[in-house]
């Protein structure tokens, strides 16, 4: 088991359907992946973790699209003392925003919602 894990709820309150594009993990390990699609009014989540025996944390970005519009995740939960990071983004008419901010422990984890603006 990993012991510094990050958990996040993709709540998708847009119009669309979004596809996954891109998940990478810069430092760390998958511990439960992104689904392919996530559709409107509706939630995925996924859990990533450093590698056991790494004296690094986990580090990602994970990307949904649908057509021209962009919906970007990025995080970073180091192992030391350094505060955790995740940023969101959206383009065009859509936005985003953090929520259930639970990102200061080892197992950390939070919500991001994507809407219409």
């Amino acid at each position: 088991m990993s012991s510094r894990t990050i958990a996040i709820v993709v709540q998708n309150d847009t119009d669309l359907l979004l596809n996954l594009t891109k998940k990478d993990l810069t430092h760390g390990k998958w511990i439960n992946e992104p689904d392919k699609s996530i559709i409107s009014s509706s939630a995925d989540s996924w859990e990533a973790g450093n590698k056991d025996g790494a004296l690094i944390g986990t580090a990602g970005t994970v990307v949904y699209t649908n057509g021209a519009y962009e919906f970007k995740i990025e995080f970073d939960h180091p192992l030391g003392p350094s505060a955790t990071v995740v940023s969101h983004s959206a383009n065009g008419q859509y936005s985003s925003k953090l929520e259930n901010d639970n990102l200061q422990h080892h197992h950390c984890s939070c919500t991001i919602c994507f809407y219409k603006k």
